[in-house]
């Protein structure tokens, strides 16, 4: 068993590979868009990064707010 685990958030920036090679955990931080909640997850399960600025290119206005609790849990 480890003493310590290393944990970031998904700004961190890092390709999804290094996840899996550094046994990294994370917290996926959050954005809005209207109604619409999205979670930025390595894997771009909720939305593909790709599509997140070809939105926003096309006047689309995401917001970010910080993590809740049970998020961050």
């Amino acid at each position: 068993m480890n003493d310590y685990i290393l944990l970031t958030d998904s700004s961190c920036d890092l390709p999804a590979e290094m996840y899996a090679e550094l046994d990294l955990k994370y917290v996926p931080l959050t954005f809005h868009h209207n109604d619409e909640v999205y979670k930025n997850y390595h894997d771009e399960r909720d939305i593909r990064i790709k599509d997140f600025y070809e939105q926003m290119r096309h006047g689309k206005v995401f917001k970010t707010s910080a993590l809740n609790i049970q998020d961050f849990a």
